[in-house]
Formats: C-alpha cells, structure tokens, sequence
C-alpha cells in the first residue's frame, strides 16, 4: 500500500517536472517596452538589445535581414551588442528564437532624456492657445516620443517600464507630449537634421530625492530612513487607507452640509433665484470679503452665479468657456447643464460648451467652488470669458456668491507619493538604465523649495549616480533653472526660490559638462506652471549643442558673474568672458542687491561697460565695505533685466568673492 503511494508521487512529480521543462522550453521571447517598433536607437554607440527568453534559448537579431549576432539566455535573459551605426533609417530589426519579432521603422539618431517634475512633466495640450501653429504643424516624422507612465515602487528596482510606446510627432498625438521635451526635440532636429528620441520620464510634484537609487540615498539618512518604513507594504498600506477615509469623510460631510445641493431646487439651477446673495468682483478670493471674518472657517463650497445676456445668433451654438484657474476645485453649470470640472487648482478652466445650452437673452453660469487650504476663488490675471461664434464675452467683474457650506481644512496627508524618496527612481528610471542615451535634460526642483543646502547634494549624487547607471561618466546633463513666480516683492527681502536657484547654479559651476537654462524671464507671478515653454525648450536645445555636440562657439548660456572689486566711486562686477555682449534697456541694469558692512541689502543700480556692470557710489547706501552682492534674488525678481545679445538673460547670484588682485 505504501509503496504504491510513493509510486503515485514519484510518477506525479514526474509529470509535473516533464510538464515544467516542456513549458519553459517553449515559452517566447519578449522584450522590454522601450524597444519597440517605431523607436530611435542611439547612433554611433554599441547598443544593447536585449529581452528575455526560456532557459538556454538561442536568440539571434537581424538589421534589415542581415545577421549581426546571435546570444544564449541565461537566468531567463539575453542579450546582444549592436555595433555602432550611423544616423538614419528606417531600419528593420528581427529577433527570432522560439518565437519571432519584426521591429519596423526603426531609426538611428539621438536619443535625450527628459525627467523632473510638473514643469517638465506638462504635455503640449496645456499650452496649445499659447503655440497654436506648432500645434496644427506639428509634422515631424523623424522625432520619436515615448512617455513612460507614472509609476512608484519603494521595495523592487523595476527592469522595465509599466507601459507606454513610441510615436512620431504628427497633429493627432501633439497634445499629449511633454511641452518642454517637444521644443527641445524639434530645436535639436532642425538644427543638427538628424532623427531625436525622447525618453520622457518625470512626475509632477516629485522631489529629487524621490529619483535617487536606495545605495544613494544613505548618505541622506532622514530620507533614507522614510524610504525603509515605505518598504514595509503593511504600513505603508495603513498610511493609505488612513489618508484616503480621511479626505472622503470631509469630502463627505461637506457635501452633506452644502446648501447649494440640499434645497429642493439647486443653486445651479436657472430658475432658482439668488436672493440674499453677497456680491464679488471676478478674478479675485472669497476670504478677502467683508463678510469672511474667521479665517479658520474659510474653506469649503462657495458657490458663483453671473448672468450674461446672448446675442440671438448664439442661441444653441457650441462654444467655450475660459475661467482661468481656481483654487482648488470647481464645478462649472450653464442653464443648469453641468460642464465640466476640475478637481485640484492648477490646470487651466478651459471647458467647451455643447451645442443647445446656449440660448438667446440671459444665460445662468454658475460655479461651485470646493477650497481645501488656503485662500479659495479665482486667480487674477487669467482669462475670464465665454466664446461663441469667435466673439468673446467677458466674464470679469461682479459676481453674486453664498457659502453652501464651510470647513476646517482636510486633515494632511501621511503619505503623498510624489515628495517620498526612492520610489520613482525604481519604478521610472532603473528600467532605462540598459539605454544609450545622448544627455538629460533636467527640470525640477520646486518641491525642494525651502532645502536649497541640501538640494545640492542630492543634485550632486543624483547626476553622479545617474551618470553611473547608464555607464557614461561625461553623460551632458543639462539644469533647466525655476522661473519667476508669486508676487513681486518692493523690498529686498530673503528668498527660497532664490536660494534654489542658487543651488541650482553653482552645482552647474562645480560639475563637468553641465549646463544651466535661466528662465527667470519666462515664468508667471501667479502661476508655478508657467506656459511659454518653447523658450525653456529652445534654450535647452542650444545649451545641448553646446556640451554634447561640440559647438563650442555657440554662446548657449547668459552672462555669467565672476566677481566684484570696489574702489572708492564705485562697484564693478566682472563677468565671465563671452563672445556675446551684456545687454540691458539703455545700458542700465537693475535687480541688483548689496550689503555692506554697516547696512542691510539695498537695491542699487548699473551701467554696462564693456563686459562688466559699474555701480556708483554716489547712489544712496553705497557705503561702506561690501559684503554681499545679489543679482535677480527674490522669488519673482521682475526688475532683473540682464542679458547677453543673444538673447540670453544672466543667471541670478549671490556673491561674496572679491576679485583676485
């Protein structure tokens, strides 16, 4: 009986052992998602392609039909070395072993990466009013994109990509690619006429932490320590849950307590008659009202109504309304139809209106708006109006408006994904790592924003680890600099965005083949996502050419400051040598600081000459020895005025070094 059991088992086993090799056998190769049909191939390096396979499989890879090598998978991967080929295509690419797989319309060129948060992250649709011809001619086939999805894992380092696929730029996907890496890639293409991949992998709101390996970050132990108690899925899975019972119980309550919906007849209903209503000028914020007293009882629903009167011929045509930005989050009714809405405060209040909701005579439009930190309303200087028949009505002015319902604040988060360390860096980056690329274009930094000290450290070991991982220790790595941003200060006063700004330049100054794009005339006061992004783009294409193709005489960066002597009548800051010359409206420049021994910083101004900016000493405050000089130092330095005549403007600063006698 015994034996007869054993057997049964053995045999079983057997079965099972015989039915596993024949399954591993036959099982296919597959490859990663970045080589695909459609993609760029980095020119003139040694490439890797490479997959994964049954156990001792031989794969062998063909270019357009010829043989160029052959590899045997070993721990269920293969690969095998392309040798280095010129710019062009298309070109065909077959890997066959149990299974075969044609790769088609393949091109060599230059393959960049683009990574970062949300300024780097914003796709073309967000900024497609501003760059309406790029949009609708948008016809580049030799530009490839491929945009890795968002994606975090704190415990495994990924070796491949959630998703995603290679397209060239054509009008019907133009929207969807970042803006920043589409100027950049068509900057380079036109200038260098050579196929361009883009490799765009970034998220908003992440910090730089957030994009370095675990061995990196334990030379930051705070960081460090928080990616480990991530590590622990149990926690983390607490944290979540917690975060989100949290934000739906007062999403709820307040829902539950708002006036605007509990009545019999809703506030956005047209026949519904706004009595008793207090009144506002649009753009502008509720708190800022008379009847807001108790600023912790400021956030909740606050519902907007304006009537707007219609020409007959609008009556039931389609249209678009344009409410600028919110915070934080809206609903938006015309004569009761509901549409559109936007759940968090920085995208743009675009909302197209459908055909039979118009109507001839008085139209309702209300808006319901949700604050959940923070001063809740309308942002100023956006654009407020409704179109119809390419004929705009505007929309600023007086508003009615009544409270539906007013809250504490939500509870905060105990975890928010995109300021955690370590994990984008497994999810996002480590997949790409087995790619030759051409260079990083880099655009982050605002989430950092209050740790400048600390920023250059983790931006020194980020591009030192990176440069490892990809195995190219001159990889060019290119800085896009934060804009301009929030109010214009009168004063001289202390500055985060400023502080960052300054770590950002002097990593550039202290690591090889970098390079650093100022943006500070491109931002907006009241918008941290400014639009005109084919300026960051542009210039960052131009620094490219600079440290990785070798056009050194191209001047691909604004002034540069050296440093400053003072003598008796004046101050002079010298700048770095340039083939283009310092450029200011009438040769005078303003947004400069000092501080000197017996007084705080004090604006002063400049004359141009030569290649340095002269500042008398007859100017107020000019006294004493100085200390400090500071160019462009606030978070919005709107004065600043500094630039090269190739229309490049000169980096803030902060400095103290006397020049060498």
């Amino acid at each position: 009986m015994l034996t007869t059991f054993n057997s049964t088992i053995k045999i079983t086993l057997l079965i099972l052992l015989l039915s596993c090799i024949c399954t591993t056998s036959y099982a296919e190769i597959t490859l990663p998602k970045l080589i695909s049909n459609s993609m760029v191939l980095q020119r003139e390096q040694a490439i890797t392609l490479w997959g994964w396979g049954a156990l001792d499989e031989q794969v062998e890879v063909q270019l357009n039909g010829k043989p160029v090598g052959t590899s045997t998978t070993a721990a269920g991967k293969w690969q095998i070395q392309l040798a280095p080929q010129p710019a062009g295509g298309p070109h065909t690419i077959t890997i066959a072993g149990t299974n075969t797989i044609a790769l088609n319309d393949i091109y060599f060129g230059d393959v960049w990466l683009t990574s970062g948060q949300s300024n780097m992250d914003l796709p073309m649709r967000r900024v497609k009013h501003t760059y309406p011809l790029d949009v609708a001619e948008a016809h580049l086939p030799q530009v490839r994109v491929f945009t890795v999805p968002s994606q975090y894992d704190f415990n495994q380092v990924h070796n491949d990509v959630s998703g995603g696929q290679w397209l060239a730029v054509n009008p019907n996907n133009i929207e969807q690619f970042s803006a920043v890496s589409y100027f950049f890639a068509k900057a380079l293409h036109q200038a260098k006429h050579i196929p361009i991949g883009i490799i765009n992998s970034s998220m908003g709101g992440t910090t730089a932490e957030g994009w370095l390996s675990e061995e990196s970050l334990q030379a930051f132990p705070t960081h460090y320590q928080k990616a480990k108690q991530y590590q622990d899925k149990h926690y983390l899975a607490q944290l979540i849950n917690s975060d989100k019972k949290a934000q739906a119980q007062w999403h709820n309550q307040l829902t539950q307590n708002d006036k605007g919906t509990a009545e019999e007849l809703p506030w956005y209903a047209p026949e519904y008659k706004a009595t008793n209503w207090h009144s506002m000028q649009v753009p502008g914020y509720w708190a800022n009202h008379p009847s807001f007293k108790d600023e912790s009882t400021i956030n909740g629903n606050v519902w907007f109504r304006k009537t707007l009167t219609l020409p007959n011929d609008a009556a039931n045509e389609a249209g678009q309304i344009w409410l600028g930005t919110i915070v934080d989050a809206d609903t938006v009714y015309i004569n009761g139809h509901k549409i559109g809405n936007t759940g968090y405060q920085y995208p743009p209040r675009l909302y197209p209106i459908n055909k039979n909701i118009l109507q001839a005579g008085e139209n309702t439009i209300v808006v319901k708006i949700t604050s959940n930190h923070g001063k809740g309303g309308f942002v100023l200087d956006k654009p407020y109006w409704l179109e119809v028949n390419n004929t705009r009505y505007d929309l600023k002015g007086e508003w009615q408006f009544k409270v539906g319902a007013l809250s504490a604040p939500p509870p905060s988060s105990k975890f928010v994904s995109y300021t955690a360390p370590l994990g984008y860096y497994n999810a996002m980056l480590a997949p790409l790592l087995t790619t030759q690329i051409k260079g990083v274009v880099w655009y982050q930094g605002e989430s950092n924003v209050g740790r400048a000290e600390e920023y250059k450290s983790l931006m020194a070991t980020l591009i030192k680890s990176w440069r490892a991982g990809f195995n190219q220790p001159e990889l060019p790595f290119i800085v896009v600099q934060l804009a301009n941003f929030l109010e214009a200060q009168a004063a001289p006063s202390e500055s985060h965005w400023a502080e960052l700004r300054e770590a950002q330049r002097q990593i550039v100054n202290s690591t090889n083949n970098t390079a650093l794009v100022v943006t500070i005339d491109v931002g907006e006061w009241n918008d941290i996502h400014p639009v005109r992004k084919k300026e960051v783009g542009q210039r960052a294409a131009v620094a490219a050419r600079h440290i990785a193709y070798n056009e050194t005489a191209l001047v691909h960066t604004g002034p540069q400051i050296r440093c400053f002597e003072q003598h008796k009548q004046s101050i002079t800051l010298h700048f770095e040598p340039s083939s283009a010359a310092l450029k200011a409206p009438h040769n005078v420049v303003h947004g400069i600081q000092i501080q000197t021994e017996d007084a705080p910083f004090h604006w002063v101004w400049g004359h141009i000459k030569g290649n340095t900016v002269v500042i008398t000493a007859q100017q107020e405050h000019v006294t004493g020895r100085v200390k400090t000089v500071r160019y462009a130092w606030a978070d919005n330095p709107s004065a600043a005025n500094l630039f090269n005549d190739a229309g490049l403007p000169a980096a803030p600063f902060e400095i103290t070094n006397y020049c060498e006698q």
